[in-house]
Parts: C-alpha cells; sequence; structure tokens
C-alpha cells in the first residue's frame, strides 16, 4: 500500500531527527539523576519545630544552641537530617517532669505531631540522653512524636528528652532537649522496600 505525503513527512522526520531525539532524551535523563543527587547530598532537609521555649531571659527565644547534624553509617546508605535544640524549664512554673512535657505536647499537637508509645529505635540511636533517660512517664525520661497520620518508618520522628538538674542542692528545673530525625528520599525509599 503506498503511503501518504504525510506518513513519509513523519518516516523522514523520525529518520533524520532520530539522533536528535536520543541525545535531547539523555540529556533530560541526565538532569533529572543530578537534580536527585544534589537534592539527596546537597539539599539536607531537616524538620524545624516553631516551638517556644520554656523560658524566654536567653537570647535566641530561649533556646541555648541549635545543631544541625547529617547522621549516616559506614556499614550502610541510610542518610539522617538531625536538628537539636537545648534549653531548660524552671521551677516553680515547671515543677514536675509531666507539666514541661504537656508544655511541650500542646505545641507539638498544635503543629500536626502525636506522642507515640515508648521506644522508638531513630530516638535510641540519635538521641544521645538515653543513655541515662528512660522511655516513657516518671520524673526523667523521653517521649517521641510522629506527625498525625504518618508511619514512623518513612517520615520525621522527634524526641523530646527532659530530666531534673539542681545547682543548689535542691531541684532547680528540668534540662530538655528536643530533636527531629528525618530521613533523606533515598532512606525512605530503603524502608519502604524492606
Amino acid at each position: 500500500m503506498a503511503k501518504t505525503i504525510s506518513e513519509l513527512d513523519t518516516i523522514y522526520f523520525l529518520k533524520r531527527h532520530r539522533v536528535l531525539m536520543i541525545i535531547s532524551f539523555l540529556c533530560f535523563t541526565l538532569a533529572g539523576l543530578a537534580y536527585l543527587y544534589l537534592n539527596e547530598t546537597l539539599l539536607p532537609h531537616f524538620v524545624i519545630l516553631n516551638l517556644k521555649s520554656p523560658i524566654s531571659d536567653l537570647p535566641r527565644g530561649g533556646w541555648y544552641n541549635t545543631e544541625y547534624t547529617i547522621q549516616s553509617w559506614s556499614d550502610n546508605l541510610n542518610r539522617y537530617y538531625v536538628w537539636r535544640r537545648e534549653t531548660t524549664a524552671k521551677a516553680p512554673e515547671f515543677d514536675s517532669w509531666n507539666s514541661v512535657i504537656v508544655f511541650f505536647d500542646k505545641q507539638m499537637n498544635n503543629l500536626g505531631w502525636e506522642r507515640q508509645s515508648a521506644g522508638y529505635s531513630l530516638c535510641l540511636h540519635q538521641l544521645h540522653e538515653v543513655s541515662f533517660l528512660k522511655s516513657g512517664e516518671g520524673e526523667s525520661g523521653y517521649v517521641a512524636y510522629v506527625m498525625k497520620g504518618k508511619d514512623s518508618t518513612t517520615s520525621p520522628v522527634a524526641c523530646l528528652a527532659v530530666w531534673p538538674y539542681s545547682y543548689t542542692g535542691s531541684m532547680n528545673g528540668y534540662d530538655v532537649v528536643i530533636l527531629t530525625i528525618n530521613p533523606s528520599l533515598s532512606t525512605m525509599r530503603r524502608r519502604i522496600s524492606e
């Protein structure tokens, strides 16, 4: 069957521009891969919580310091973006561990986070204070939060550690550490496939 002029023009165009189309496809593919690589390695994705500190007499909004860490291990490719803040909650306004936890629970709930049952492994790996604190309630301990409606294995986790301090022999207040742990995109993909 004879081909029409339109079909011949299309065939001619495809043959003539095949190399150009292949080069264009390769350029778009390389650009996409470069974007993923740069997004993974050069653009960290820290989850920063806009929380009010229990004290306000310090510069920096009542926080002693803020740390940003990219955590990875040599035996696997997992990468986590860790944001950490430290402060104190002073007595008599904060007279118990629970009063400090409630102060942060309200703020975390307003930001779309909910407290989880004890023992989150990401908190165990990233929150150094677990070496002397237990999970759960008491006069010292840590709790974990996950974004409402999200799966803790593939979404950020927040850890809050609270323990008493005293400089004068009697209890002066509580030391507070809050941190967020955000898995990188490739870490999330690996955790989903496990």
